[in-house]
């Protein structure tokens, strides 16, 4: 085996076996990607739909690298995740799964994540459910979350009814990482 094809092993090794993807079936959690591992609590922190996206997208690389569906099947479970208990009808997908609940913000640039994996997923599987939710998360992204001079709230609080824009860190501020949500738009464009 070569060195290259070695490492790739440890990486599907560690995106099947970590931990890292929920695979309990009685979770509320089950299929979504954990953001991290707390190695002094030894639990995963929460479960993050952006990472989710993430977790799709290496996925479907690796289906692509090996042929080997058990890739484009567990990315399918973290999508179903993504649209059965994340999404929220007329909005996009909540950012994190924590406590058993989710917080009440949606993030401009965790959906464009998940629109890029979804978009992405629907070329692998042909499931149309996968290019209906790509759609409705890119008309919220542009249609709600993207003001008239181009720019993009980088949140939403639905109860509160609020966009964020200036918030106390980077990822709180509109910015250059924003750019990234184009990535798939760009991907549902070409579908």
């Amino acid at each position: 085996m070569s060195e290259a094809k070695y490492k790739i092993s440890l990486a599907e090794n560690w995106i099947l076996n970590s931990g890292i993807q929920n695979l309990d079936k009685h979770s509320e959690a089950y299929g979504g990607f954990n953001a991290w591992y707390d190695a002094d609590q030894k639990l995963f922190s929460f479960t993050y739909s952006e990472i989710t996206g993430y977790g799709i997208s290496t996925l479907l690389y690796l289906d692509k690298l090996n042929k080997n569906r058990l890739f484009v099947d567990r990315a399918k479970v973290a999508a179903d995740w993504l649209i059965e208990r994340a999404y929220d009808e007329n909005e996009a997908f909540f950012c994190r799964y924590e406590d058993g609940k989710f917080m009440d913000k949606f993030c401009t640039f965790d959906a464009g994540m998940c629109l890029n994996a979804l978009a992405n997923l629907y070329k692998a599987a042909k499931d149309e459910k996968y290019l209906e939710i790509s759609r409705k998360v890119a008309d919220w992204v542009v249609n709600k979350m993207q003001k008239k001079d181009g720019s993009f709230y980088t949140r939403y609080f639905k109860e509160k009814n609020q966009f964020e824009e200036n918030g106390d860190k980077w990822s709180k501020q509109p910015g250059s990482f924003l750019a990234k949500v184009s990535i798939g738009l760009l991907n549902l464009y070409c579908i």
